[in-house]
């Protein structure tokens, strides 16, 4: 989970969406509490059905009504005003019905304090996932300090000051795709690239270039593949190895007008020209 750009009401309102949960704030007690779902308080209260006011939530129309699969009924809620005070998340028997008291307004009315309450079933209350669109093709830069299979585990720079805490194990995503690459090393600068709304979506890329290049990051320890341009036959392929220029086939004649090495999986770039079999380095 990442919190970023939002309050920590946002945090949570976004937190419980995904189990479908509101949140709701407790006032009864001393300091900030919430409930995430309605509580259940387990008391069972009567309230009078001469007056009232039923209606479809509009809820109803924004889930895409009857033609997102959705009923009337679920969005059916009862209106009723009453002089005792209950609590949200109390039972009630109305219109031979069971339902919960979802919601409470009250108001002056002479020198007596009069309630409103909202009756519904339990599930009125659900609500549609919440995404944090500020993240969406955002990057985050942060130090690698694991690696396991294809993940990595990062500490984010927007967590400094805070307690450490475990860190997540993101999908790490080479230039490359798939081809000839390495797993960053720990120490090594990378950017959490979110590709949506959520952060399921967040990829690790791009090994962050440093003045001394990679962090732990040598000649030795690097493979990469050469392109060739100017040649009139069909370039070899190369690979670096402790340092060595290693080929797949002998060339004994013939310039490259240039070849470039791209070092996958550490960022660097080396320019090699070949002059009859023989690496040099520019």
């Amino acid at each position: 989970m990442v919190q970023y750009q939002e309050t920590d009401w946002e945090f949570v309102r976004r937190m419980a969406s995904r189990f479908g949960l509101c949140v709701y704030p407790e006032p009864s007690t001393g300091g900030a509490k919430v409930y995430l779902g309605i509580p259940e308080t387990g008391d069972v209260c009567k309230l009078e059905e001469t007056g009232y006011t039923a209606r479809v939530d509009r809820r109803f129309y924004k889930a895409g009504g009857e033609a997102a699969g959705y009923s009337r009924g679920q969005f059916l809620t009862y209106e009723v005003e009453s002089w005792e005070d209950y609590r949200v998340g109390d039972r009630t028997l109305f219109q031979g019905k069971e339902l919960y008291i979802l919601g409470k307004r009250c108001k002056n009315e002479g020198s007596q304090v009069k309630f409103s309450y909202i009756l519904s079933r339990q599930d009125w209350a659900g609500t549609r996932r919440i995404s944090n669109e500020k993240i969406s093709g955002m990057s985050l830069l942060g130090t690698v300090t694991g690696c396991r299979g294809e993940t990595v585990r990062l500490s984010l720079d927007i967590d400094a000051g805070y307690p450490s805490q475990q860190a997540y194990a993101w999908n790490w995503v080479p230039p490359t795709g798939n081809v000839m690459y390495m797993m960053p090393q720990v120490g090594t600068r990378v950017s959490l690239y979110f590709k949506g709304e959520e952060e399921s979506s967040a990829v690790a890329v791009n090994c962050i270039r440093s003045g001394n290049g990679c962090a732990g990051a040598g000649l030795g320890k690097t493979m990469g593949i050469a392109f060739a341009e100017g040649f009139g036959g069909s370039a070899a392929s190369q690979y670096i190895i402790d340092g060595e220029i290693k080929w797949d086939q002998a060339i004994l004649d013939g310039t490259f007008s240039s070849v470039m090495a791209g070092v996958y999986g550490v960022g660097e770039i080396l320019g090699f020209r070949l002059l009859r079999g023989r690496g040099k380095v520019l």
